[in-house]
């Protein structure tokens, strides 16, 4: 009777083969070699993600390996395969430059942002419709500008 029934260890887990035959998880990092391929990292610095510096695809930490990139590049940009990584280099910096601008630009400062949600509290303390808003404050914004 007693080889049918399970029993747990010292630490708390159960006595299994399946639990201790478990490989860990490895995680691989980014490799400035892969640049080659067009792809850069992405994310987490310690669990990096390949981003596609073409298209914008994110690939999963697995797929950081030097063939899954290869085969991306040669299947969906197959005009790109003889380029040099210099011109993925520059596509990079290119992409770079354009979302650090587009921060700046879309960007809503501090003091705007809070006014807005004092003025959508009153508004909703008041029990009034959010016409209201529109049909007051959006006039007065105008002038101003």
């Amino acid at each position: 009777m007693e080889k049918f029934l399970k029993r747990k260890g010292e630490d708390g887990e159960k006595n299994n083969s399946t639990t201790s035959s478990k490989k860990p998880k490895v995680h691989r990092l980014y490799s400035n070699d892969y640049l080659k391929f067009g792809f850069h990292w992405t994310g987490d610095s310690q669990i990096p993600s390949p981003l596609c510096i073409v298209c914008g695809q994110m690939l999963s930490n697995q797929g950081m390996v030097p063939s899954k990139m290869k085969r991306h590049l040669t299947t969906n940009h197959p005009n790109l395969v003889s380029k040099y990584v210099d011109y993925f280099q520059r596509w990079l910096e290119s992409n770079t430059r354009q979302s650090e601008l587009f921060k700046k630009v879309a960007s809503v400062s501090e003091k705007a942002q809070l006014a807005s949600y004092e003025v959508a509290e009153i508004i909703a303390l008041k029990s009034k419709s959010h016409v209201l808003a529109e049909s007051v404050i959006l006039p007065a914004c105008k002038r101003m500008v």
